[in-house]
């Protein structure tokens, strides 16, 4: 019997041991996978995003459902202790009192609800006022496709310390073509500490507006081609204007621009990565005061025909332009910013804008005549400096061509 037990214990002791898996490390993959960005946002880590690519992924590797048994579940809505209604009875605010999630408790107006609720439900009362009935966006859907009777709010303490608010979906809706969904919000119980660049109430408009627009969004249709998400530089751009839009005076964007302005000579536009594609909200901003406000619901609309580059491209030329000449124009409002701001031309804020750098090497000091060639990453921008060219000073020409007929901005 000695002998048997000896082998025994060999045969465990030698078994391979099973590796755990980290999966928090894997979703990262997966979402970076997914939406082809090098870096994320907490919002990007969470949410709808982080939904979207876990099903994605067990779409292509089925085998591996054991690891993400929750996320082909319905994501259940968090509990909370108390709720309230705003005065348009659309949204229901779901709070704690006490505990983790707990919000600010007091109530200057003693009317038994803390004013950080009751300020919450003034700013999405106002939010739906400007974003769906001023602008036109659909309001967020029901599981038959109609407009939601009501709006669920939730307040949590969240264990990024960075993120502000999530849209989180529930079920999909099958009335509707292609994919979208119901869903609810979670905003910071607090909107203090952590990593947040802008605090307090200021931030909760801010969070209201950018995150009840993705609610809307979720009604219209998501697009995956192959299995990429190649919409969400529009999705979060998009969201990033509605912020200034409604709320002009927080600027919480700010955040994103310094990234903006670093990447702009060599990261495409259509591209998500954090912080760049939420920066590129000023180019809706541009496009808004240049052509129209109602310009970004009416690219949602066409969203439901075609993907959103194809969809940006379609209403430009409803509009008598196109994506390039745009491009070629958010140029030229990028280049005037900081010291370069001119007063009453292009961004109103331009500034308080980061400066666009231009390297020695595309900085040219001209004699007579001056020629150059230069590249230009596809849906990219670049800029050369010339100093001392005497065809302007004497009203001469300059003349910039582009290959495969891409506008050129002087």
């Amino acid at each position: 019997m000695r002998s048997l037990s000896l082998l025994i214990f060999l045969l465990l002791f030698r078994a391979p041991a099973l590796q755990a898996v980290d999966v928090d490390s894997l979703t990262i993959g997966i979402i970076k996978d997914f939406t082809g960005a090098e870096t994320l946002s907490p919002e990007m880590r969470s949410g709808f995003v982080r939904q979207l690519a876990i099903r994605n992924y067990l779409r292509r590797f089925p085998e591996k459902s054991a690891l993400f048994a929750s996320a082909l579940q319905k994501v259940a809505a968090p509990q909370r202790q108390n709720q309230s209604f705003s005065s348009s009875g659309r949204f229901v605010l779901h709070y704690d009192s006490d505990g983790i999630h707990a919000v600010p408790p007091e109530d200057v107006a003693n009317n038994g609800i803390p004013d950080f609720i009751d300020s919450a439900a003034v700013y999405l009362d106002h939010v739906w006022q400007v974003e769906v009935e001023q602008l036109g966006f659909r309001p967020p859907p029901d599981i038959d496709g109609t407009p939601a009777a009501q709006y669920h709010i939730y307040f949590t303490n969240f264990s990024d310390p960075g993120l502000y608010g999530q849209t989180v979906f529930q079920d999909e809706i099958a009335s509707l073509p292609g994919e979208n969904y119901t869903s609810y919000i979670e905003l910071h119980h607090t909107f203090q500490g952590g990593s947040l660049y802008t605090f307090g109430l200021r931030a909760m408009k801010a969070t209201i507006a950018h995150e009840f627009n993705h609610a809307c969004q979720l009604g219209y249709r998501l697009w995956t081609q192959g299995f990429l998400f190649t919409d969400l530089f529009f999705i979060e751009s998009s969201a990033v204007w509605l912020e200034e839009y409604v709320y002009g005076e927080v600027n919480d964007y700010y955040q994103y621009l310094p990234g903006l302005f670093e990447g702009i000579q060599r990261v495409p536009f259509t591209a998500a990565n954090y912080p760049y594609h939420y920066g590129n909200g000023i180019f809706w901003l541009m496009s808004g005061l240049t052509l129209s406000p109602g310009l970004v619901p009416e690219i949602w609309e066409q969203i439901m025909q075609e993907p959103a580059f194809e969809a940006i491209g379609t209403v430009f030329g409803r509009h008598n332009t196109s994506f390039a000449e745009m491009q070629a124009r958010y140029g030229q409002w990028l280049y005037f910013t900081g010291s370069r701001a001119l007063p009453g031309q292009f961004y109103p804020e331009a500034a308080d804008y980061p400066m666009l750098t231009i390297k020695a090497e595309q900085h040219f000091v001209a004699a007579d005549t001056l020629s150059f060639r230069g590249t230009v990453g596809r849906k990219s921008l670049a800029y050369f400096s010339i100093d001392d060219l005497p065809s302007v000073r004497q009203r001469g020409q300059v003349r910039a061509e582009g290959a495969l007929n891409t506008p050129a901005g002087l």
